[in-house]
């Protein structure tokens, strides 16, 4: 997975689905930086990797 980073990812987790770009990955923790619309602006977002139910890379 350590080769995506930088891709655009779409990740699920049971209640939500957040996109961004692909920043860190470890066997914990899942770091993104999401794009937030309307302002341009950005938002790092860490998931545990436990709550995630799939990865989909653009």
């Amino acid at each position: 997975m350590e080769e995506q980073i930088g891709h655009f990812v779409e990740i699920a987790t049971d209640d939500d689905i957040v996109m961004g770009i692909l920043f860190r990955i470890s066997e914990e923790l899942i770091k993104i930086t999401q794009i937030l619309p309307g302002y341009g602006g950005v938002l790092p977002t860490l998931l545990p990797t436990s709550s995630v139910t799939f990865i989909r890379i653009q």
